[in-house]
C-alpha cells in the first residue's frame, strides 16, 4: 500500500470505448505489487438484486401495453404510473449504490489503496437527456422528495484524483458496441467531446 494515501482515479467514456478491457489490465498490471481496488460505478444489470428490483417496473410496463392495446385505458393509465413510480425507486437505489461506492473508494484512499473506478457520474453529465451514470429521475412521479434525494446522493460524489477520458471515433464505438444504435452512440460520443478542460481530466485518444 502507498503510506502516504492511495489514488483514486476513474476510466470514462462511451459504450465501446475500452473503459471494461483497460480496467482488468491495469488491474493485473498493479496488483502484482500494490493493493488495488476495481470498483464499477455502472448500472449493476448482472446483480440479483438489480433484477429483483427492476422486475416490477418491467411487469407493469408490459401491462400497461397490453391494457391500452385493448383500449383499457384507465387500466392502461394506472398500470403506467405503476411502472413510472417503480423506476423512480430503482433509480434512487441506484444513486445510493453510487454514492456508497464513492464513499467505499474514498476510505480505501485513506488506507493507501489505488482505486479504479470504472464509468462515474460527472456532473458535467447531467445535460445529457439521459445522463451517462447521472441522475435519471426526470418526472415526480412520486412527489419532489424522490427526484430530490437521487440528486442530493449524486451531490455528495466528489471528483476522483484523476478522471482518464478515453475519446474514440464513433465509426470505431459501432464497430466494438453493434448492439447500440448510431443515435445513442452519437450522443454519448458529443457528451464526451463536449467536456470542458479541467485539471482533473486528462483525454485520452
Amino acid at each position: 500500500r502507498l503510506c502516504n494515501g492511495g489514488t483514486f482515479f476513474a476510466l470514462v467514456g462511451a459504450d465501446g470505448s475500452g473503459k471494461t478491457t483497460l480496467c482488468k489490465d491495469l488491474v493485473k498490471w498493479l496488483q502484482w505489487k500494490l493493493d488495488v481496488n476495481h470498483i464499477y460505478f455502472g448500472i449493476p444489470k448482472e446483480s440479483s438484486s438489480y433484477r429483483i428490483k427492476k422486475r416490477p417496473a418491467v411487469i407493469f410496463n408490459s401491462l400497461a401495453k397490453r391494457f391500452y392495446r385493448l383500449k383499457f385505458i384507465k387500466l392502461g393509465d394506472l398500470t403506467k404510473r405503476m411502472n413510472q413510480i417503480f423506476e423512480s425507486l430503482l433509480w434512487l437505489s441506484i444513486a445510493k449504490l453510487r454514492k456508497r461506492n464513492f464513499e467505499k473508494s474514498m476510505k480505501n484512499s485513506e488506507k493507501g489503496i489505488i482505486t479504479i473506478a470504472e464509468r462515474y457520474p460527472l456532473k458535467d453529465f447531467w445535460s445529457m437527456e439521459t445522463p451517462m451514470d447521472g441522475p435519471r429521475i426526470k418526472n415526480d412521479h412520486l412527489g419532489k422528495t424522490i427526484r430530490t434525494k437521487e440528486r442530493e446522493n449524486y451531490g455528495k460524489i466528489d471528483l476522483p484524483d484523476r478522471v482518464f477520458v478515453l475519446k474514440v471515433d464513433i465509426n470505431e464505438l459501432s464497430k466494438r458496441k453493434n448492439d447500440l444504435g448510431y443515435t445513442s452512440h452519437k450522443q454519448k460520443e458529443d457528451a464526451i467531446n463536449k467536456l470542458p478542460k479541467r485539471s482533473v481530466y486528462k483525454f485520452i485518444n
